[in-house]
């Protein structure tokens, strides 16, 4: 969505890009929003505590204050947050698939016992975040619907993690330039994970999690995540 011929394309206040059969939403899934037709701050915050089933699905939300807000058990896959905050608000339980956080503040945000595969939260702040006991495995194959979820792992570059917790989760993320001072990866698996070498001994690992972690040198790029 970087190229040039995109951002010089005449689009409506509500844009969308979709998949599948020609004009038809029942067969046909959103890739991409862009929702210029903002709600404000209180509207927002109302309409996804509701918890409306399918409703947030792929909704593109942005510079809304939604702190301090109870959204347990939310289904937000495929969502864009841009410069939105989710300061002290409750996401336990919740569904995050996909789902892509950009320049947003998530201090004090609980997400524990939530589904977080592939979650983006790239330079977001998540000082004090809860992310105990979260599923954000690599290469989840669902049989049933022929479907490998997990290709990436969750994104941390650039995000301030400063004392997150996640204590007993499943996470397979991306944590080159994370600020982690204070983290707690107590019996998290690692599985798939990616770090620099230089915040080796700044974290706090057992040798099994260690070993499970690609430690790279900043100048690398490929972690095999994206």
């Amino acid at each position: 969505m970087q190229l040039v011929s995109f951002q010089n394309m005449v689009k409506g206040k509500q844009f969308d890009i979709r998949v599948g059969e020609y004009r038809d939403p029942n067969v046909s899934e959103s890739v991409y929003r862009q929702n210029k037709m903002m709600r404000s701050s209180i509207s927002c915050k109302g309409w996804l505590e509701n918890l409306l089933e399918h409703q947030y699905v792929h909704e593109h939300i942005a510079e809304v204050d939604l702190s301090q807000g109870n959204y347990q058990g939310i289904n937000l896959n495929y969502a864009r947050f841009e410069d939105v905050d989710f300061t002290s608000s409750n996401m336990r339980n919740s569904y995050l698939l996909g789902t892509k956080f950009e320049r947003c503040s998530c201090d004090h945000a609980d997400f524990q016992h939530s589904v977080l595969i592939d979650a983006d939260f790239r330079n977001c702040s998540l000082e004090n975040a809860r992310f105990d006991h979260i599923l954000a495995s690599r290469d989840l194959m669902n049989e049933q619907h022929a479907v490998v979820f997990g290709v990436r792992g969750m994104l941390f570059q650039q995000a301030n993690l400063t004392h997150a917790s996640f204590r007993n989760a499943q996470v397979a993320g991306d944590f080159r330039g994370a600020i982690l001072n204070g983290a707690d990866f107590s019996g998290a698996d690692m599985t798939g994970s990616c770090m620099f070498k230089r915040d080796m001994n700044l974290v706090s690992l057992n040798e099994s999690q260690r070993q499970s972690i690609r430690w790279v040198e900043e100048e690398e790029h490929g972690c095999g995540i994206f």
